[in-house]
């Protein structure tokens, strides 16, 4: 019995993603019954593109660990996490985790953190597109009434935080700098990703913003949100974050 086209397509899926695997039953060519020939080289070309489209997503971590060493990783993953739709926009989402478990990575432990925020940046480059706030219409939140508001956020908004100076490490590699002037031991650092028009604002923010960001997200108030990030810094400063959100466009909504 001849197999199914689901069967086949199938088979032809795991083929083209398994380096050692055999020509998928019933392919053949007008010159060879078994095509292996052809087929590899198809495979490969298979596997170059999606190598290539990993570079391009991650551009810091392609520089932070060498081109070589990276299509060789990029390999690796792709083997370990094959592209599972269509959608090529979706794919590598699970490259940051895949970093943080790599053994041949563990001597660069902020690798993964790079990974996430490159990730992020992507996402939010891609995400629905909504009319920030402006300064002007934010003044009309009744100020007695402030620490009652609840904010709606752009869908583009993305938060990470990170034990290691992630973002200082993308802008330097992004920037041609010299790593060797981060403090790696330096401590952490909190970052903010937000589209509210054409590009992509990446924002270092000060400690216990991100919890206070995404507290605002799930919708409770800007009084309950900033006692809570109080509790984890006591020198949080609503003032500077809701300044630092307030221009990068975080804002699209609000009641009270």
């Amino acid at each position: 019995m001849s197999p199914l086209p689901s069967d086949m397509e199938e088979s032809f899926a795991r083929s083209l993603l398994d380096q050692e695997g055999v020509v998928p039953d019933g392919l053949t060519s007008y010159s060879e019954p078994v095509p292996q020939t052809r087929f590899n080289i198809y495979r490969n070309n298979v596997h170059v593109s999606l190598i290539d489209m990993m570079a391009a997503k991650f551009p810091v971590v392609l520089k932070l660990v060498g081109e070589e060493f990276f299509r060789g990783l990029a390999r690796v993953y792709i083997r370990a996490e094959p592209p599972k739709s269509a959608l090529t926009l979706e794919y590598g989402a699970g490259f940051p985790g895949f970093l943080e478990d790599f053994e041949h990575v563990q001597d660069v432990p902020y690798l993964a953190d790079v990974a996430r925020l490159e990730w992020l940046r992507l996402e939010a480059y891609n995400a629905a597109d909504r009319e920030p706030l402006s300064p002007e219409e934010l003044a009309l939140i009744d100020h007695d009434r402030l620490g009652e508001t609840r904010f709606q956020l752009h869908p583009s908004l993305r938060t990470l935080r990170s034990d290691y100076p992630v973002m200082s490490i993308w802008e330097a590699n992004m920037q041609d700098g010299d790593l060797s002037e981060i403090d790696m031991a330096g401590g952490g650092e909190e970052v903010l990703i937000v589209r509210p028009g054409l590009d992509v604002e990446i924002l270092k923010m000060p400690s216990a913003s991100c919890d206070f960001v995404r507290d605002l997200g799930s919708g409770i108030s800007l009084h309950e949100a900033n006692a809570r990030a109080l509790d984890a810094n006591e020198g949080f400063d609503l003032q500077l974050v809701l300044s630092g959100l307030i221009r990068c466009g975080v804002f699209t909504g609000f009641s009270n």
